[in-house]
């Protein structure tokens, strides 16, 4: 990491106040992990709870020297590819189970309002996201399985840090992902509270070089 002050982006214009980069999630780095709550009690989950994302954030740094500054996540696609399963197991073992639930891929696009970077690089900014593809199957007592696409939800906010940083190897950004969604779907006939939590890392190489990505002025 540099520790001197390193001139970030440049505005073109007296209307710029940032410019937006696509940073690309590292599946490697990038851990989440799912829970589940629900009238009938926390579900057992499977080896997929657990997780990596992959996919892209989008941040908007604003002209300035760095480190310090401001920032903003501006979107982006991040995925879980898990296929999570969970059940809450009837305590009669010749019963069904009294709730089974899976959920495939879920891709949501983080925002964020406005933060201020210390001389560290590190922020305080809740996630605001959205639910842009996913679906969730909830089965009751062995019966049917009930489908809802999760596109278009917008889960409770969570709480969040991050930290921008540079180095020879260029732009990076590490954020805390912490959200949850309360459903209370009339079909499903409870109410299921779906959290996860993890770090999200992201890396863009020297907007001098070839392979840097930058998207056009928010």
């Amino acid at each position: 990491m540099v520790s001197e002050p390193i001139t970030l982006l440049h505005a073109s214009g007296p209307d710029i106040v940032g410019e937006r980069y696509r940073f690309k999630v590292d599946p490697a780095k990038s851990h989440i992990h799912y829970e589940v709550e629900s009238a009938l009690g926390s579900c057992t989950l499977g080896p997929g709870s657990e997780g990596h994302l992959e996919g892209s954030l989008d941040l908007v740094l604003h002209p300035g020297a760095f480190p310090g500054g401001s920032g903003q996540e501006s979107g982006g696609a991040c995925a879980s590819r898990s296929d999570l399963v969970g059940v809450v197991p009837n305590s009669a073992r010749s019963q069904p189970d009294l709730l089974r639930i899976r959920l495939d891929t879920l891709v949501f696009t983080p925002h964020s309002r406005p933060f201020e970077l210390d001389d560290r690089g590190h922020y305080q900014a809740a996630l605001e996201c959205e639910i842009s593809a996913g679906t969730l199957s909830v089965s009751l007592f062995g019966g049917s399985p009930t489908r809802l696409p999760l596109s278009g939800a917008t889960p409770e906010d969570g709480h969040g840090h991050g930290q921008v940083w540079i180095d020879e190897d260029g732009i990076h950004v590490r954020r805390e992902i912490a959200i949850a969604f309360y459903l209370d779907e009339p079909s499903f006939g409870l109410e299921l509270c779906l959290r996860l939590h993890g770090m999200l890392r992201g890396d863009l190489v020297h907007t001098g070089s070839p392979g840097a990505v930058r998207i056009s002025n928010p």
